[in-house]
């Protein structure tokens, strides 16, 4: 009888210090759910900043033969063999 009582209050005690951890772990459950909510928010605004700004605009991409080598230009107004511009 005696070793019933004292499990019983070892269950007791288990069960109490299992709903405080369990209270800790809700809370940085939710910690690490808006740190991470954060770090997207930060991502999508590096995404939409870095879509507005156009690296190749200013270069021209259309396709030209040089007239002076016949090399077949893919993109910008100077071929790079013979240094002579688009007409």
């Amino acid at each position: 009888m005696q070793n019933l009582y004292f499990c019983t209050f070892n269950e007791l005690n288990s069960i109490f210090y299992a709903n405080t951890f369990s209270d800790k772990m809700n809370l940085g459950l939710y910690i690490v759910l808006a740190i991470f909510a954060l770090l997207m928010f930060f991502f999508a605004m590096i995404v939409k900043t870095a879509s507005e700004n156009e690296i190749y605009s200013d270069i021209d991409t259309e396709e030209w033969s040089c007239p002076n080598c016949g090399f077949q230009v893919q993109v910008g107004n100077l071929c790079i063999y013979c240094d002579t511009y688009k007409e």
